[in-house]
């Protein structure tokens, strides 16, 4: 993602935010959200976190950021393109890009909203903890083991 569509990207965030996530928060956990996720967020830059988009035609269709270069922070897909996979090969570009870095990475973690638990689960994420509730904020905690053999090469384009 360039610095210069983290306004863009944050809006389509709290889109999609609002629409699948918010409803199952308590007005706690969506302000904790809120406040946490800014554009800067989206334009920090370090070595151990990335923030990527999807775009299809000039329109930006989904966001991945990972923190510690295993953990995803954020995943989004614009609310009319859920469910054609956009998801899963944001996740797989993402885990190719830690990789380059860190090839030793055993897995990735994903602290999934409850109603994002069966798409992670369909793509191979278990649930290794139970649901908590931190400042309103709902979440299940989820791993992928990287099976290194066998990860494919993702490419996301228009």
């Amino acid at each position: 993602m360039k610095a210069d569509e983290a306004d863009y990207v944050y809006g389509m965030i709290l889109r999609v935010f609002n629409k699948h996530v918010a409803p199952t928060y308590s007005p706690k956990g969506i302000e904790t959200f809120r406040n946490m996720l800014t554009p800067e967020f989206l334009k920090e830059i370090s070595p151990d976190k990335f923030t990527i988009v999807a775009v299809q035609k000039e329109q930006l269709i989904g966001t991945l950021s990972m923190v510690n270069m295993s953990h995803i922070a954020l995943l989004f897909v614009n609310s009319e393109m859920q469910g054609q996979g956009i998801g899963n090969s944001l996740i797989q570009f993402g885990i190719n890009r830690c990789l380059e870095d860190y090839p030793d990475i055993k897995a990735i973690t994903v602290n999934s909203s409850p109603n994002s638990l069966s798409f992670y689960q369909n793509i191979g994420f278990e649930i290794v903890g139970e649901e908590t509730n931190k400042k309103g904020m709902r979440f299940i905690p989820m791993r992928k083991m990287i099976d290194k053999e066998n990860q494919l090469t993702t490419v996301i384009r228009e």
